[in-house]
């Protein structure tokens, strides 16, 4: 059985989804930041939840591959082909992935836009994906 995994496309469309920032000619919040976010949030799964660097029993390094490309950095000009990218971690934590980028967008947000709450809800659910 082959252990499925998730790309970058499907975190940045649910985060988007739930952001309401679905508008592609006009998204208020730009790629690079919605995968810097998601970068980070990678990097703190695999902190809080060390069984995330399992991907089928194996430890993998925590790298976005498309084929034989891997590359373990965001692009600094992140390309179409970027999204189809997939993340070395198993799909079971791409819910936590999703609410993380999303607490983050929240907590950027415009001064006048802020919402605080907002974001400690979804970094609550993120807490509850990762099962604490």
């Amino acid at each position: 059985m082959a252990i499925k995994r998730f790309t970058v496309k499907e975190v940045e469309d649910a985060a988007r989804d739930i952001l309401l920032d679905t508008n592609e000619g006009a998204y208020r919040f730009e790629p690079k930041e919605i995968y810097s976010a998601m970068k980070d949030g990678l990097l703190r799964i695999r902190h809080e939840r060390p069984s995330s660097r399992y991907v089928g029993g194996l430890l993998v390094d925590l790298e976005f591959v498309d084929g034989s490309t891997s590359t373990s950095d965001i692009p600094a000009v992140p390309g179409e082909d970027f999204k189809d990218y997939e993340v070395t971690m198993e799909e079971r934590w791409k819910e936590a992935v999703v609410y993380y980028v999303v607490h983050r967008m929240y907590l950027k947000d415009d001064p006048d836009t802020k919402n605080d709450a907002l974001a400690e809800r979804y970094f609550n659910m993120y807490k509850t994906a990762l099962g604490g």
